[in-house]
């Protein structure tokens, strides 16, 4: 049987980093890439601040152990600290906060 590149591979892309939420639209993103790219080629990475519940972290673990990807846990609070000492403003402070995902995506 002949095998097709996938759009994402006609793109150019042999594999995908996500952030996974446990929400609806990053568990979309991330059927869309395991179904194109093959889930041994998704990494998933869940970024919890200490706002997140238990039910996004558990949607989170349920959506990549069906799905066959990689998840990783990367707790972002030691970088909210360091980035909003001295920042009054929310918005202020979504814009200053590093984004892992694209850090780890660079390796």
């Amino acid at each position: 049987m002949e095998t097709r590149p996938t759009l994402l591979e006609q793109a150019g892309f042999e594999r995908a980093v996500l952030g996974l939420s446990g929400g609806i639209d990053s568990a979309s993103c991330a059927a869309i890439a395991a179904d194109g790219l093959g889930p041994e080629r998704v990494w998933c990475v869940m970024l919890p601040s200490p706002f997140t519940s238990q039910d996004s972290l558990d949607d989170a673990a349920e959506c990549a152990r069906l799905l066959g990807c990689r998840l990783d846990t990367v707790r972002i609070e030691p970088a909210m600290t360091a980035t909003t000492w001295g920042i009054s403003s929310i918005d202020q402070r979504r814009r200053n906060r590093p984004n892992p995902v694209i850090l780890g995506s660079r390796r």
